[in-house]
């Protein structure tokens, strides 16, 4: 399944394969196929809710991580062979694929926990793979984006309250986990006797869009997980996303590229070229190629700096 509308799947003879969009300087918003837009530097906002004094995280019920009957993890399609690791590529063979692949993969950008609970308070124990103090997380609760509202060392992990004093109301909530950070999460705090149901939110397709490229598309620069573009869009547009943005290591390797290509998706994003000068685009048409041959229904979007 792809990202067009119902009225639009069905193309006349002459277009039955997906086009290949570009997008020369990547800022300009471009609809087509069905309403799918793609922004690489998105102009609007979130407003984000107001960092508070530091939370008590007492007398919280303590529910293990991960826990398939109570929360369900978006955005990483290894997971359930890497657990509970949030990496971004198959554990399996990790040790084959290029060094700074291999380094940024281990970034959970993209990754999501969502859960539905009426629970008052919600605290994520976590840890750093180098032991330092989790960043803020954002967290979405209902249509409101928020920041934690406090992250304090305990032990060797973080205890971060994503927010407190809600209303004791039913309600879908979506942790997006840190773009800059190895992490793992081993435990949510929950207020006791809360209840958890299935998440109640539907995405508007049934497949993700998968994303592909370098720092940008990663998140660099992004003040938060949940403000980076692919998740800026995922929200817009409610899409499912898989982010395989690797900053300074996007070159379209064949091991990555197969990779890329094994990810059902509604559309594939290449955001190219932008951290590596006047690289050879040889490798950029044989991965654009493959994916083409392989999806040949899809659509694809290629997103380009001015000086490419």
């Amino acid at each position: 399944m792809n990202c067009l509308t119902p009225a639009a799947r069905t193309p006349p003879p002459e277009s039955r394969r997906a086009p290949i969009g570009l997008i020369p300087g990547g800022h300009r918003a471009v609809r087509g196929w069905g309403g799918l837009a793609v922004v690489a530097f998105l102009g609007w906002g979130l407003a984000m809710a107001a960092e508070g004094p530091v939370a008590s995280t007492a007398g919280l019920e303590w529910h293990r991580f991960p826990d398939q009957t109570k929360f369900e993890v978006r955005g990483l399609p290894w997971f359930e062979a890497n657990q509970p690791r949030f990496w971004r590529l198959p554990a399996a063979g990790f040790e084959t694929l290029p060094k700074g692949v291999q380094n940024r993969a281990k970034v959970p950008s993209g990754g999501r926990i969502r859960l539905r609970s009426d629970t008052t308070r919600l605290v994520l124990r976590a840890a750093t793979a180098g032991g330092g103090l989790v960043n803020r997380l954002d967290v979405l609760v209902g249509s409101e984006l928020r920041r934690a509202v406090s992250a304090t060392k305990v032990g060797d992990g973080t205890e971060l309250v994503l927010f407190e004093a809600m209303p004791r109301v039913e309600r879908d909530i979506t942790v997006y986990l840190p773009h800059r950070q190895d992490i793992v999460v081993t435990a949510v705090g929950v207020d006791p006797g809360a209840r958890f149901s299935p998440v109640q939110a539907v995405y508007s397709r049934a497949w993700p869009v998968v994303y592909y490229g370098s720092s940008v598309c990663e998140g660099n620069g992004a003040s938060g997980a949940g403000l980076t573009y692919p998740a800026e869009l995922g929200r817009h547009l409610n899409l499912d996303f898989v982010n395989l943005g690797f900053g300074g290591a996007g070159k379209a390797e064949p091991e990555v590229v197969k990779l890329v290509s094994s990810q059902p998706a509604c559309a594939y994003v290449f955001d190219l070229g932008k951290s590596y000068g006047n690289q050879d685009a040889a490798a950029f048409r044989t991965m654009l190629q493959r994916v083409r041959r392989e999806h040949p229904e899809v659509p694809l979007l290629v997103i380009t700096p001015i000086t490419s």
